[in-house]
């Protein structure tokens, strides 16, 4: 396989999602309407995401941004959010990060990387 590429990934940065509503999401609430449809975040993460502005809807040819979880919704409005860039919760303390170690790469693709290493690397 290839060695590493220095282009940045874009799965590591923002991404806007969008949606439809449909007539059996009139006027129900917009963070149960998100949360319906990105089941891998939980409702209470999706009403923060739209109180810090990340929630915009689109209705007739007019968007705005949303901070209102209980933001009623329209059938055919289109409902866009921008996820922020993950976290990285490691903290590797006042000496900074480890040097990497000259690890052999069995497979590296856009997900998945295999490496060859020793026990106790972590």
């Amino acid at each position: 396989m290839s060695s590493r590429s220095s282009a940045p990934d874009p799965l590591l940065y923002k991404e806007e999602i969008g949606f439809e509503a449909d007539p059996f999401d009139e006027g129900g609430r917009l963070d149960s309407f998100l949360a319906r449809r990105m089941r891998w975040r939980s409702r209470t993460s999706i009403q923060k995401l739209v109180q810090d502005g990340l929630v915009s809807i689109t209705r007739q040819g007019t968007r705005r941004t949303v901070t209102k979880p209980a933001a009623a919704i329209v059938a055919g409005d289109a409902i866009a959010m921008t996820l922020p860039k993950p976290k990285r919760d490691i903290d590797f303390g006042p000496e900074g990060p480890p040097p990497d170690p000259d690890l052999p790469i069995l497979f590296e693709d856009r997900w998945l990387v295999a490496v060859d290493k020793p026990p106790n690397v972590p």
